[in-house]
């Protein structure tokens, strides 16, 4: 049984899913993590991004079932019970993640001081963020997922926001919110 939580605190809903991959999934997941570190790609030079990206469906493009983590997350963002959930929440974005059929798997590296600032996702063939923490056992802080009620205004980095959810970086934890939620990852503290 899933381990899950729909978290109300805004105009929209947040799902979030404790213990999502099952050890065995989790374990193959860090292990590809790991070996994809080698393959990131810098975003710094926006004042909004500082951190390093892999594209996991580039890198696969030729054969997406080469990759253990893309075979996992097929196999459980779209499990019957999964499936189940999402029917049941409320909100048409969720509705609809049954009957996608694009998907963008990226994995991003944060480092000392690292962070991404506000902003939403709304990019025509994303209805619905979900981000999967996969901690390969680095000591840090922060990193913090902040979700706001404020509208995003593109034009207006100083803007103050609002944090009205804040959920702690946890190991093996999935968040799943609508893409034109205004969020942002907190700033990350590691050696």
């Amino acid at each position: 049984m899933i381990d899950y939580e729909v978290i109300k605190k805004c105009d929209f809903p947040i799902l979030k899913v404790n213990g999502f991959l099952s050890e065995k999934d989790l374990s193959l997941a860090k292990d590809e993590v790991i070996k994809l570190s080698s393959e990131t790609h810098h975003a710094a030079g926006h004042m909004t991004r500082e951190y390093e990206r892999v594209f996991v469906d580039r890198i696969y493009i030729a054969n997406r079932e080469d990759s253990d983590i893309l075979q996992i997350i097929q196999q459980n963002l779209f499990s019957e019970e999964m499936k189940e959930i999402y029917s049941s929440i409320r909100d048409t974005s969720f509705k609809l993640i049954p009957n996608s059929s694009y998907h963008e798997t990226q994995i991003t590296f944060y480092k000392n001081e690292n962070s991404y600032d506000w902003h939403t996702d709304e990019i025509l063939s994303r209805v619905i963020n979900w981000v999967l923490y996969i901690d390969i056992d680095s000591d840090f802080t922060g990193g913090e997922n902040e979700i706001s009620n404020d509208e995003h205004m593109p034009d207006s980095d100083t803007k103050p926001y609002n944090v009205d959810i804040s959920t702690k970086p946890k190991d093996n934890m999935l968040l799943l919110m609508p893409s034109w939620v205004t969020h942002r990852v907190a700033p990350v503290f590691c050696k």
